[in-house]
């Protein structure tokens, strides 16, 4: 996918924690809008191993509803409480409008 739009409602977000993340108690995918408002997704492991954590918008629902630069990180809290924070990514999402 080339374009990102707001208001998708069919997107998936892949991100990697850059650790093992065997035993987290806690997955999570944090983001910051271009309003500056933080939210918090639960993600779903895809590779333990690698870190690797992936959250899929549920069908007719779209959390992206601002234009703008997202930024989104990787929160892993393992049962012995230490926490991992992944390297952020920023996504760039434009109108929706052709």
């Amino acid at each position: 996918m080339n374009e990102v739009f707001v208001n998708q409602t069919y997107l998936q977000i892949i991100l990697t924690a850059g650790v093992n993340i065997y035993g987290a108690k806690e997955t999570k995918i944090k983001y910051r809008k271009p309003s500056g408002t933080v939210g918090v997704l639960d993600a779903d492991v895809d590779n333990e191993a690698s870190g690797v954590l992936s959250y899929t918008l549920p069908s007719g629902t779209s959390v992206i509803n601002e234009k703008g630069e997202w930024r989104f990180w990787t929160y892993v809290k393992f049962v012995d409480d230490r926490v991992a924070r992944g390297e952020s990514y920023v996504v760039t999402f434009g109108s929706d409008e052709q």
